[in-house]
């Protein structure tokens, strides 16, 4: 009886090890991940949110601190530009991306007013950077990078420079 215990605990062991490795797996099949994993640079901080070019890293979350790496990862996608004039330019997935936005740099505010650009098939993340994009309410500028806001500050675009 005693070597029936033993051995029900040792398989409940293994299975709770097996589980953990099998959602660590899964994690990093979605490319998700910690921000604090990410590289910083406390030089990021003093860009300008206009006129510098930015690659989205991922959709961040507020709640756990993780990000989902955006997917494709290429040299093409998620590239964005705020210009001085109120228009941004930029890339989703597969398509070129421009319209215009209201900026408040007092109480650091942007607005999407018009979205546009090529209609091609979104792939991957594609759709979700359109939508989440164009809900962005807010915005900063730290040593993680450019972070914009969205869902009531509850999840976040990540962007880095480059």
């Amino acid at each position: 009886m005693k070597a029936i215990r033993k051995v029900t605990l040792l398989l409940v062991i293994a299975s709770f090890i097996a589980i953990l490795g099998c959602e660590k797996n899964n994690n990093e099949m979605n490319n998700i991940m910690q921000i604090s994993e990410l590289p910083t640079n406390p030089a990021w901080k003093s860009l300008p949110l206009q006129g510098t070019f930015w690659k989205l890293i991922g959709f961040a979350n507020v709640d756990d601190n993780s990000i989902k790496i955006a997917e494709p990862q290429n040299d093409f996608s998620y590239e964005l530009i705020l210009r001085q004039d109120s228009v941004f330019e930029g890339t989703s997935s597969t398509n070129e991306i421009k319209g215009d936005y209201i900026l408040d740099t007092e109480y650091k505010t942007i607005n999407i007013t018009k979205y546009g650009g090529t209609k091609k098939g979104e792939i991957l993340d594609g759709y979700h950077y359109s939508v989440c994009f164009q809900a962005i309410e807010s915005y900063c500028i730290s040593k993680n990078g450019l972070a914009l806001y969205y869902d009531n500050k509850k999840h976040y675009l990540l962007y880095r420079p480059i």
